[in-house]
């Protein structure tokens, strides 16, 4: 099995830092965290195809001899996850394939589970107060649409995508759907589709996004350093 891995951001949110180092390159716990995104993929996965962009030649030289086989490519616009994933087709031979971010920490547990199931699949997290556009609606195990609206609070399911999941072929065939800030969004493109292909939701046990200098000092605290 192979994963195509997202690494391409620009980590707006985390600058001054990331003015220096692309975000998968900060250090959690004294190891960068695309190495440990890395560390939890499951034992099947044989090769990743890590799609870069912003400050992709460090992120290139880290792991040039990195244990598991890597090959990467390019995002040249930010176009969004959809389009990422759209960059690794040529090289995702296998079937199906497993797909990440980059700069979100899992629990290898959770990524086995998701590639023991089929296609196609997404792990989502419970969090107490999630992006207002962020939120899963499902139904029986099954996504059934993306809430995009501001009164979250009212919602009782709080479950949100971590950016985790696994497809086939399949998906390339499709048309992508939009986020409302206007990219192409691999969530947004499985919701488009449902009438087509059922997406299966499983509960991660374990999720910690890096997007902010809040989050950041979280998992810091949570790895040691």
């Amino acid at each position: 099995m192979k994963a195509a891995i997202f690494a391409a951001g620009l980590g707006t949110r985390l600058r001054p830092l990331t003015d220096t180092v692309p975000k998968p390159m900060i250090e959690v716990g004294g190891k960068p965290i695309l190495q440990r995104t890395l560390e939890a993929l499951p034992s099947s996965v044989t090769e990743a195809i890590v799609v870069v962009g912003y400050k992709g030649d460090t992120i290139r030289a880290a792991f040039a001899e990195a244990p598991l086989p890597l090959r990467f490519v390019e995002q040249p616009e930010l176009l969004g996850t959809y389009d990422a994933l759209k960059r690794a087709e040529p090289f995702l031979t296998d079937d199906p394939f497993l797909v990440l971010n980059g700069d979100d920490l899992y629990a290898k547990e959770d990524l086995e589970r998701l590639v023991a199931s089929e296609p196609f699949a997404m792990l989502a997290h419970r969090v107490a107060a999630p992006n207002p556009y962020s939120h899963l609606e499902s139904r029986d195990g099954c996504l059934k649409g993306i809430v995009q609206r501001k009164d979250a609070e009212a919602l009782l399911l709080k479950e949100v995508y971590v950016g985790a999941s696994l497809l086939d072929a399949r998906f390339f065939a499709l048309e992508p759907g939009t986020t409302p800030a206007g990219e192409v969004g691999l969530p947004h493109t499985l919701e488009r589709h449902l009438n087509k292909i059922p997406v299966r939701i499983l509960e991660s046990t374990f999720w910690m996004p890096i997007g902010t200098p809040e989050e950041l000092e979280a998992a810091r605290v949570a790895f040691g350093s």
